[in-house]
């Protein structure tokens, strides 16, 4: 009998973006879950990276270094060379950061912030603001989503719900605003109908109540487990 075909083993860490996502996919004949798991956490990585160093965004972001110009005229301690932060500014994403922002930005907006607050927060490089829990995070919603690109009216409009209620006023007099812009001899015909038949006058009127996007941080938490798992069946079925 022939030996059965060992299945060959990837360091996925070392693999190649292109190469990865070849090996997410489902069709793959090497395909493996841990493939999926490990390209979908290197494009979240990416758009993290692409949110909060490449768009700049970030409050209170200032090109200041103590090492800054050392060696120039006038000591360090200052700020950058302007022409070098004018250069890095000006160069556009790499391919993959953009591969990560189309694929990532399929997700709803609330489970993507979800996911972005969720890798902010466990990646040990960032410090300040990021070290607070997953319940002041919520409690704070707009800072954080501005941080990480997100303009505060975004998060307003996510939160404000807007609810329509419809009820029936009983008709006890006749309503000319009701028939408006009927012909006069059509509307007499219309008020009286509606006086014989005694139907209801219906009104709509629309309540707006501001609900929290993540009502604590296990909201947060629940929705990035949720989003990551959509990203991987993307990713399976070639759609990353």
């Amino acid at each position: 009998m022939m030996a059965a075909t060992k299945q060959r083993h990837y360091d996925y860490g070392r693999m190649s973006m292109s190469d990865l996502r070849d090996h997410a996919k489902q069709a793959h004949p090497e395909h493996t879950d841990d493939a999926a798991r490990a390209y979908v956490d290197r494009l979240i990585d990416l758009e993290l990276e692409r949110r909060l160093d490449l768009l700049h965004r970030r409050p209170g972001w200032h090109a200041h270094s103590p090492v800054a110009m050392i060696g120039c005229g006038g000591g360090g301690g200052g700020r950058h060379d302007q022409m070098l932060v004018a250069y890095e500014k000006g160069i556009p994403n790499s391919y993959w950061h953009e591969v990560a922002r189309v694929v990532l930005g399929k997700l709803p907006t609330r489970r993507l912030m979800a996911l972005m607050i969720k890798a902010a927060k466990m990646d040990s490089r960032l410090e300040g603001p990021w070290c607070a829990t997953f319940d002041q995070v919520a409690a704070a919603l707009g800072s954080y989503a501005q941080m990480l690109g997100w303009p505060g009216a975004c998060v307003d409009a996510a939160q404000t719900v807007v609810s329509v209620v419809e009820t029936e006023v009983p008709r006890s007099h006749r309503n000319s605003q009701h028939v408006f812009p009927m012909r006069p001899d059509d509307a007499e015909r219309e008020l009286a109908r509606i006086e014989a038949a005694k139907e209801p006058r219906r009104e709509r009127r629309e309540t707006k109540e501001r609900k929290p996007m993540f009502k604590d941080g296990q909201a947060i938490k629940d929705a990035a487990k949720n989003a990551r798992i959509e990203a991987i069946l993307m990713a399976k079925a070639g759609i990353a």
